[in-house]
């Protein structure tokens, strides 16, 4: 699929978060809303049905020979996707914060904590003797060093030159 044609599917993204937004949290839209989001959809369907030129049509061919065709079944399926998945989760997150009991903070605290986690997770997956080394000898014990805010002024000012030290080192 070409560049522009994903951008101006993609858009429905705004008719997808439209619909669950009336099917999950029961908003009204306007018909000025409704006859928007079909002149809307009307415009990416005549984007979609337009014929494609192929490049075996075209006089000067820009591509090199080694492109593979595409599949635009696939891609048009994949934007759809995104569409529908990126509505839902609008309209969720949403949800979770206007009709819940906890507060943004909150929230804020358990999505970073989640997030938090699975980075830790891809991380020493991906670069574990690394992220060890780095976390053990330099960041953790410097967050230790900074979360005593009543030890003695001196030994902390130690600890931040010995950490500040072994991060110079190992660059």
């Amino acid at each position: 699929m070409q560049c522009f044609i994903v951008q101006v599917t993609y858009q429905l993204k705004l008719l997808t978060t439209a619909l669950f937004s009336v099917l999950i949290l029961r908003m009204q839209l306007s018909i000025y809303q409704w006859f928007s989001l079909v002149v809307l959809f009307v415009g990416i369907a005549v984007v979609q049905v337009q014929p494609q030129k192929t490049a075996s049509s075209t006089v000067n061919n820009t591509v090199s020979a080694g492109v593979p065709e595409q599949n635009v079944a696939l891609g048009l399926a994949m934007v759809l996707a995104a569409c529908v998945m990126s509505g839902f989760a609008s309209v969720y997150f949403e949800k979770l914060l206007k009709h819940t009991a906890p507060s943004i903070y909150l929230r804020n605290i358990q999505l970073g904590v989640i997030g938090f986690v699975f980075g830790l997770i891809a991380a020493f997956y991906n670069d574990g003797q690394q992220v060890r080394h780095s976390v053990l000898s330099q960041h953790l014990l410097f967050l230790l060093s900074l979360l005593s805010p009543h030890a003695d002024s001196m030994p902390r000012i130690y600890r931040l030159l010995f950490f500040s030290c072994g991060s110079v080192v190992q660059l």
